[in-house]
Formats: C-alpha cells, sequence, structure tokens
C-alpha cells in the first residue's frame, strides 16, 4: 500500500518536474536515493529538467546534485556531458569535497 502512495506521488513529481527549482530537484534525487527508487523514466525526465535550468546552478548545487546523482546510482550520459562547461566555470570556487565528488563522479 506504501508502495502504491509513493507511486502516485513520484508521478505527481515527474509531472512538475519543470517547474521545479535546482534545490527542489537536488531534495528529489536525494530522496529517490534514500527511497533506492528505481524508475529510469523519472530520473530521466528530472535530468532532462535540471539540464533546462544549469545556468542557475552554482558549485554547491552541482555538487550536492553529482552527490545525489552518485548515491542514486544512475549515469545519466547526457546530464552529465551539460554539467562539465558548468563544473569547469565553477572549478575555482568548489571545495576540496566537491573536486572529489566530481571526480569521482566521472571516473567511475
Amino acid at each position: 500500500q506504501l508502495e502504491g502512495v509513493l507511486s502516485a506521488l513520484m508521478r505527481r513529481v515527474e509531472a512538475l518536474a519543470d517547474t521545479l527549482e535546482s534545490r527542489q530537484l537536488i531534495a528529489v534525487f536525494g530522496i529517490l536515493a534514500r527511497l533506492q527508487w528505481r524508475d529510469p523514466g523519472l530520473v530521466s525526465t528530472l535530468c532532462v529538467s535540471v539540464q533546462k535550468s544549469l545556468g542557475s546552478y552554482n558549485d554547491r548545487s552541482i555538487h550536492a546534485l553529482l552527490q545525489a546523482l552518485t548515491k542514486l546510482k544512475h549515469k545519466e550520459e547526457d546530464l552529465l556531458q551539460a554539467l562539465v562547461p558548468h563544473i569547469l566555470k565553477h572549478t575555482r570556487h568548489m571545495t576540496p569535497a566537491a573536486v572529489s565528488t566530481v571526480l569521482a563522479t566521472y571516473t567511475r
């Protein structure tokens, strides 16, 4: 029964994906990772939404996004490629932990 409720909530999240702000999208990825939710369609939809709003991401939000994607164990190649210029733009502001996350994401 709980899975039915979660499934309905995830469908609603998917429907609203284009209206979510960067911090909300990152939070959804984090929730999916904690729930170990396996829905490639939902993840792909969220990744497309992230790509549309990448201009609003700073070094911290990029770090948080990469952490969430790593925990989710989902490798969305298009999103990872789209992130590269933004990572390069923010590299000088990244903490050592963020740099470590970036390296781990792109070398796995």
